[in-house]
């Protein structure tokens, strides 16, 4: 996973909002015991800038975010 400080996106209004609607729907899928969990959330929360940053898919990115979660906690 890739620190925070490594990245270096800069999105528009519209990108941040399906951004924090994935991020919502994502937590909200991921065990409950992790919920609340910072390092869950920073994790869920860095899948889904990766995505954008590489191009990922818009409409599904909070599904995405959570397979890529789920994977990397396997």
């Amino acid at each position: 996973m890739l620190p925070s400080s490594a990245m270096h996106g800069v999105y528009d209004p519209d990108t941040l909002k399906a951004m924090g609607a994935a991020f919502d729907t994502a937590v909200q899928s991921i065990p409950p015991h992790l919920q609340d969990h910072e390092r869950a959330r920073r994790r869920v929360a860095l899948l889904i800038v990766r995505r954008m940053d590489s191009g990922g898919p818009g409409a599904n990115l909070g599904t995405v975010a959570l397979l890529d979660f789920l994977r990397t906690t396997q």
